[in-house]
């Protein structure tokens, strides 16, 4: 039988942890929400109290946002979303997603995104709940006009931290870096078409997990 440590909670805060994640994890994951919780407060601060801090103009968010879809990453909008999901896995295994996602315009040409997912799951053949991964995005964002259509280019890198159990079917076991290029067309002011490569590269890998490269196109 695995021996799992008992941990009692100092605060509010520290009980609300040990709730939602298992007793064996609570060290290493407190320290990763707390840093995410400051850096949300700290944007919904800034948004609220500074007007015009992410964005450079009304007009430019409108060119800008025109045919885009808040999940284009060469849309230069503001936004975090709250959602849910369902997985349906081999077998009778199911997976629920906790997720939230949003981005950020500091600069009209500089994007930050980020997204935090928990899930609980019974992949292991066991209920398991656990955050599951951590994803950071820098995009920089320019005007060009190929083939006089107007057009954005992102140019970027996104961070992928596994926070999850690979053996506990929470997490990839890997933790990543992945590149990206795209070009956003808007040849109308109702049409968009997005291209898209991006690079998956595994630089570190724990729990059972294996080191792999892949690339995405869109």
């Amino acid at each position: 039988m695995r021996h799992i440590p008992v941990v009692e909670a100092e605060n509010t805060f520290d009980g609300i942890l040990l709730i939602l994640i298992h007793r064996e994890n609570y060290v290493n994951i407190k320290t990763h929400v707390q840093i995410i919780l400051q850096l949300l407060v700290t944007l919904a601060i800034v948004a609220v109290f500074v007007p015009g801090a992410f964005a450079d103009s009304e007009e430019e968010q409108k060119e800008a946002a025109a045919g885009a879809d808040a999940s284009n990453p060469t849309a230069a909008v503001n936004f975090q979303d709250l959602r849910y999901r369902y997985f349906d896995l081999k077998g009778d295994a199911g997976k629920h997603s906790f997720e939230t996602e949003g981005a950020y315009m500091f600069h009209p040409r500089f994007k930050f995104t980020n997204e935090l997912r928990g899930v609980r799951t019974d992949r292991s053949g066991d209920w398991e709940t656990d955050f599951e991964i951590l994803k950071l995005k820098g995009i920089f964002l320019t005007d060009i006009m190929p083939f006089g259509i107007k057009a954005k280019l992102a140019l970027g890198v996104e961070w992928l931290k596994d926070l999850g159990d690979f053996k506990d079917g929470t997490g990839s076991g890997s933790d990543q870096i992945a590149p990206l290029a795209g070009i956003g067309w808007i040849p109308t002011d109702l049409d968009f078409i997005i291209t898209l490569v991006q690079y998956f590269h595994s630089y570190d890998t724990h729990d059972g997990g294996q080191k792999c490269g892949r690339q995405a196109l869109a």
